[in-house]
């Protein structure tokens, strides 16, 4: 097949989003398919990485958005379908791509896998006394009715969609790199340039993911905060950037909460992640949460909030789940005083269950049965 994808918000410091794109079509292509990713970039380009075709196209960054960019221009992204010529369009982006691909009257089959809550997104930007639920229900709805099929990756994710679509969205959960994310092995010792927690017999919290709003790193670090103000001994390493990062350090200043920026190298994040005693996921609006599953690849448990799909990600031993700030201090504390050595073993065995294989299985076959659909149709 001939996969072509597209994505905004996808950048050299982005998440989650980024990850699961390019863990799809690795597989695709190793799996012998012709691949295409199509995404924003400061100028038009075209690269071959990792066996796909990547086509930048030049677009206008988002405000206060920390650098991300988003597509605009139709007739670069109408030309380039009609090119390409694929077999199936995998699109993700609900917005800008989304409006340019659904507004085509002939277009090859679409899987739009939805990768956002874009009610809890939009309403959070919504100004003081508008509710924009309305319009964003009516654009979901028009969506779901132009595309062939809608993937989400948890259930938590899945709720939008499947109050409004036609047809419930399929559930497709993401991956993790089980070789790249493992527990310590025995007398393992983290780099010397490699940033880690100061020297001592205090507890090591760790938190990674981008410092903006709606990851809510500022609770992770009002949970350290109140964790010191009980008398535990806790430290928190904070891995990422973005633009609330000046604000949390100020409000970071006087607790035990080090900054060390955005980390590019995978196998460096693993490190870090593999020697902390609890990875901190305070979102309660991650539709997935690959941070946490690849906290618990590492062999460390995950503390994270009521809401969000991190806590279907979450069982017993491998995590603690509580409401707000205090609850997260609560579940943070609870898995300091948990047997060590179980949790690795509970973790790594959840997150066995997720392998990029199983993903990229079953986001293939999908593929397949839209193809398949289309050219009967066209046929008939």
């Amino acid at each position: 097949m001939r996969i072509l994808q597209l994505a905004n918000f996808y950048h050299a410091t982005s998440g989650g989003l980024r990850t699961a794109i390019d863990a799809f079509a690795a597989g695709y292509v190793d799996d012998g398919h012709e691949v295409f990713l199509v995404v924003p970039g400061r100028r038009r380009g075209v690269a071959i990485v990792n066996g796909k075709t990547v086509i930048c196209l030049r677009s206008p960054k988002v405000p206060q958005s920390g650098g991300y960019r988003t597509v605009i221009d139709q007739r670069s992204v109408t030309s380039l379908i009609e090119r390409i010529r694929p077999d199936v369009i995998e699109l993700s982006d609900r917005t800008t791509l989304a409006r340019i691909v659904v507004h085509q009257a002939r277009r090859p089959p679409v899987v739009l896998f939805s990768h956002e809550r874009l009610d809890l997104a939009i309403s959070r930007r919504a100004p003081s006394g508008l509710d924009p639920t309305r319009l964003v229900d009516a654009w979901t709805r028009r969506l779901l009715r132009r595309v062939d099929v809608t993937v989400c990756a948890s259930e938590f994710a899945a709720r939008e969609l499947d109050r409004l679509g036609p047809a419930p969205s399929r559930r497709v959960p993401l991956g993790v790199d089980l070789e790249c994310f493992r527990p310590a092995r025995a007398g393992e010792r983290s780099a010397p340039t490699e940033p880690t927690w100061s020297a001592g017999s205090h507890h090591r919290a760790v938190y990674v993911g981008r410092l903006s709003p709606e990851k809510h790193a500022g609770d992770a670090v009002a949970a350290v905060d109140r964790l010191v103000r009980t008398g535990r001994l806790v430290e928190l390493l904070v891995v990422g950037d973005g633009p609330e990062r000046a604000d949390l350090e100020t409000r970071a200043a006087g607790l035990p909460v080090r900054f060390v920026g955005h980390i590019g190298d995978r196998a460096e994040v693993a490190s870090i992640l593999r020697q902390a005693d609890v990875a901190i996921v305070p979102s309660p609006r991650e539709t997935f949460g690959l941070a946490a599953l690849e906290a618990m690849a590492s062999g460390t448990p995950v503390a994270t909030v009521t809401g969000g799909a991190v806590g279907e990600l979450v069982t017993p031993g491998a995590g603690a789940v509580g409401a707000g700030v205090d609850g997260l201090a609560t579940a943070i504390a609870s898995l300091f005083e948990g047997d060590r050595h179980q949790q690795r073993i509970e973790t790594r065995r959840r997150a066995e269950e997720f392998s990029w294989d199983r993903s990229v299985a079953a986001m293939l076959e999908l593929h397949r049965e839209v193809a398949r659909r289309d050219r009967f149709a066209a046929a008939g």
